[in-house]
């Protein structure tokens, strides 16, 4: 009782919370099971009851409030609660198969539950004019948020232990990548290393070829000047006989000269050339 000067507005707030609650329960069902990725047909199904169940808060406060015929409203909330716990058993049996975990807390507590329910119905039955008695769903309520409680309890620890394994292999995974980035690195080190030294090999090389080339070309200039300096001693010592020659000969045809003169000047001539040549 929590209206205990205005004892009918208990009527209100026991259907106003029920119907909330239960609510809130498939929420937390589907939320906690994910049943839209497992079971998106039955996922569906609970979502338009929840619907259903809100739009029903509105009207039976609404027939309560015209009538207030308390005993229609507790079989409205009778019906209400067991579809709710048929719904709930059949999705928590459609779950089994689907890699969900904790399930077990989840249908514990709905026995408890049940068994909560099915003693207010044998209760109320007795006399069906009376106001439901609300302890022993309040007490199966309670047990069935205690089951739901420690599952939620030991899903946080469950995740964060997955959490804690999936960063272990995460960190073991980067370990591995930065080795095989160390790796990488070692390698292309090694080659670029061993690139510079085909490189400085080569230019080794070129460079003794180079050397080899200018040996090579200032061995050449030398031979050319001494070419040219040989070119121009016999030049200039071939000129000198040449002339004499021409000149005899020149007077040999004009016959100027008597045959001793010419004699005399063969003479010469030959000495000349015999100088040249030596």
């Amino acid at each position: 009782t929590i209206f205990s000067e205005a004892p009918r507005l208990n009527e209100f707030a026991w259907y106003a919370t029920v119907q909330f609650a239960f609510v809130a329960y498939f929420q937390l069902l589907r939320g906690f099971f994910h049943t839209k990725a497992f079971i998106p047909r039955w996922d569906k199904i609970v979502s338009r009851w929840s619907s259903i169940r809100l739009i029903s808060i509105p009207i039976g406060l609404i027939i309560l409030l015209v009538t207030f015929n308390v005993n229609r409203i507790n079989w409205i909330i009778i019906c209400s609660i067991l579809i709710d716990i048929a719904l709930s058993l059949v999705v928590l049996w459609k779950l089994r198969t689907q890699p969900v975990h904790f399930l077990g807390y989840f249908f514990f507590g709905i026995l408890l539950y049940i068994i909560g329910v099915v003693t207010t119905i044998v209760i109320f039955l007795q006399d069906t004019s009376a106001s439901i008695l609300t302890q022993p769903i309040q007490a199966g309520i309670c047990l069935q948020l205690l089951c739901y409680a420690i599952g939620l309890g030991m899903r946080f620890r469950y995740n964060e232990l997955q959490k804690r394994e999936h960063q272990k292999i995460l960190i073991s995974e980067l370990k591995a990548h930065q080795e095989i980035f160390k790796q990488v690195n070692r390698d292309l080190e090694e080659k670029v290393e061993e690139r510079t030294q085909e490189v400085a090999a080569k230019n080794t090389r070129l460079e003794a070829q180079n050397h080899v080339l200018q040996e090579q070309k200032d061995r050449l200039e030398s031979l050319n000047n001494l070419k040219a300096k040989l070119f121009s001693i016999i030049s200039h010592d071939l000129r000198s006989p040449i002339n004499s020659i021409q000149g005899v000969l020149h007077l040999m045809n004009s016959d100027a000269l008597s045959q001793e003169e010419v004699k005399m000047l063969s003479k010469n001539l030959n000495n000349q050339v015999q100088i040249t040549q030596n």
